[in-house]
């Protein structure tokens, strides 16, 4: 969404159309509990799932009809690599915060998944090589 505003709102109105934007996304916060309060309080929690995915349909439906493609698609080629190293080092960071509050810093289970975390970082950066523009 923040994305097609910019590129399709003419300039004297793209402020007000990036307010209504935020305003979507701060109210989805407020209304989200509220819309799953009122579903489990008059039906099942399971059709708060079942509202959702047909809220989706239909909003994937809208967009596929209503959103124009503006750039030519490109074939991207995925660097497995990559994504596998710097979803090592999320895991392996995670462990190790986790780890803090049952041991010390100084132990095994914290520093190794500490010092891993930070390798797979490192090789993560390694692939992503340098930024070029397009």
């Amino acid at each position: 969404m923040y994305n097609i505003i910019p590129a399709e709102v003419p300039k004297e109105k793209l402020g007000f159309m990036m307010g209504i934007g935020t305003m979507i996304t701060a109210c989805a916060v407020a209304f989200g509990p509220v819309f799953g309060g009122v579903v489990t309080d008059a039906l099942n929690w399971r059709w708060i799932f079942i509202i959702s995915l047909f809220l989706i349909v239909i909003s994937l439906l809208t967009g596929i009809y209503s959103i124009r493609q503006i750039n030519p698609l490109q074939k991207v080629k995925i660097k497995y690599g990559q994504w596998l190293s710097f979803a090592v080092a999320l895991v392996c960071l995670m462990l190790s915060f986790t780890r803090i509050a049952k041991y010390s810093f100084l132990s095994v289970p914290v520093l190794g998944f500490l010092v891993l975390g930070i390798i797979s970082l490192l090789i993560w950066l390694k692939y992503l090589g340098p930024i070029r523009k397009p």
